[in-house]
């Protein structure tokens, strides 16, 4: 009985020629593993919004927002009468700094507390009419960097982006233990 012939092995310098990554052997136990920062999720997910929130803060300053402040009023204006622990999940501030968010613009009428429309006892926050206007003024400069940031980027990968970060976020619960 004839054996089958062993595939023939292929050299690294083909292997690279075709865009192919040449296999590391394991690590050894104990070896520390190579962390390579520009391709560490964590890492390009941060740069790229401090960036975006960064330089949209500056845009910020003339409306005397600041981009915690925004967060806010924009989530309040895509769903009014949110309580604070619906703002904590929309906003991804804790609540005693949600708090204080929501107490300044409270004091700088551009937002409100009212009685719940789910639940009597609880409070929720809502825009003044003055805070719908001032977000309804941002909305689109918020919007055109959206478009720069996803500029040479398709629809189809856009939308694709949306998901995965979402899934991102969801996925990295499992490890929030605050």
């Amino acid at each position: 009985m004839q054996r089958p012939a062993k595939p023939a092995l292929k050299s690294p310098a083909k292997a690279a020629a075709r865009g192919a990554r040449p296999r590391q052997a394991a690590p050894k136990a104990g070896t520390r593993l190579p962390h390579k920062l520009d391709e560490a999720i964590p890492y390009l997910l941060a740069r790229a919004g401090e960036r975006m929130g960064g330089t949209f803060s500056k845009e910020l300053r003339a409306f005397k927002l600041t981009l915690n402040e925004w967060r806010v009023c924009v989530a309040l204006h895509f769903e009014a009468h949110q309580r604070l622990s619906d703002l904590v999940s929309h906003t991804s501030n804790d609540a005693s700094t949600l708090s204080r968010i929501v107490d300044g613009l409270i004091r700088r009428g551009l937002a409100q507390r009212d009685r719940s429309t789910e639940d009597a006892r609880a409070i929720a926050i809502s825009l003044t009419p003055a805070g719908l206007v001032l977000t309804e003024k941002i909305i689109p400069i918020a919007q055109l960097y959206e478009r720069v940031g996803l500029s040479g980027i398709s629809d189809e990968e856009a939308a694709l982006l949306r998901n995965l970060l979402r899934r991102l976020y969801d996925n990295i619960g499992i490890l929030d233990r605050g």
